[in-house]
């Protein structure tokens, strides 16, 4: 999920990713060293978010059911100050494997 934020964030700060109003990714950082992170599901942003105002998500694994969810990125620092940054709405489409060929053997040839 895209987020590139034009705001330089520096100091004492955190951000969290929501799917709708429950927090799914958590981080933390004290003069852009990160200080941790928290998350529900594996899933990333870049290590060097804070430096380039990157907070992209990326999700290891989504579900069709997952089609038309709402996320959010939130900027919070001192006391119960948040911000919005950036919304996504989530789109999932089919999922794809890769197809298992088999070979047929006949009685006429050794295939």
């Amino acid at each position: 999920l895209p987020c590139v934020s034009s705001v330089l964030l520096t100091g004492n700060f955190s951000i969290e990713w929501r799917k709708d109003d429950k927090v799914v990714f958590k981080t933390a950082w004290e003069t852009n060293e990160n200080l941790g992170t928290w998350s529900i599901d594996p899933a990333t942003i870049p290590t060097n978010a804070a430096l380039t105002g990157d907070f992209s998500l990326e999700l290891s694994a989504v579900h069709p059911r997952d089609d038309r969810t709402h996320f959010s990125l939130w900027f919070l620092s001192g006391k119960n100050q948040s911000v919005q940054l950036c919304s996504a709405c989530l789109r999932v489409a089919a999922s794809f494997s890769d197809p298992l060929l088999m070979r047929k053997h006949t009685a006429d040839s050794d295939e």
